[in-house]
């Protein structure tokens, strides 16, 4: 992910619960908490379970 990140010069979002299985860091990694989080008008992440507890 990280790779593509700086292929297209794009942020990527990581919920804060999943930090401990991030491999390596970057830059471009930006971790969120709560259950969403507006990333651009018109586009929310969602926490939608799977990892989380």
């Amino acid at each position: 992910m990280t790779e593509r990140a700086r292929a297209f010069d794009a942020p990527v979002y990581i919920h804060e619960a999943d930090r401990e299985w991030v491999g390596r860091t970057a830059p471009l990694i930006e971790y969120w908490t709560g259950d969403t989080r507006q990333i651009a008008p018109g586009m929310t992440l969602i926490k939608a379970g799977t990892h989380f507890a």
